[in-house]
């Protein structure tokens, strides 16, 4: 919906819910996310220009939202937990998406 909206499109989101990620309000039962969160990834190339270090940087991050450029808005910035909580992963979604 970020890429649709910023190229003029039209477009519909289909959430069950009130909220964004109503999933994660009730799944995974137990509560962890199964997708690893790894803020600490290997040293990309010094050489390397900030955008590539900022697409080699989300290789490992299974949860940020891709139309968040700002790196204060990754996921790894909210918590540093290896299998985070699904709440957590909700509360950012929410965070992104009211901005």
């Amino acid at each position: 919906a970020l890429y649709a909206s910023r190229m003029n499109l039209s477009y519909v989101v289909v959430e069950r819910g009130m909220n964004c990620a109503h999933f994660f309000d009730s799944f995974p039962r137990r509560g962890d996310l199964i997708s690893f969160n790894k803020p600490n990834t290997p040293s990309p190339m010094s050489t390397w220009s900030e955008d590539q270090r900022i697409d080699y940087r989300l290789k490992f991050d299974w949860h940020s939202m891709l139309a968040t450029s700002n790196e204060t808005r990754q996921f790894t910035t909210y918590t540093n937990k290896f299998y985070p909580r699904a709440e957590v992963f909700v509360d950012y979604v929410d965070q992104v998406v009211s901005e």
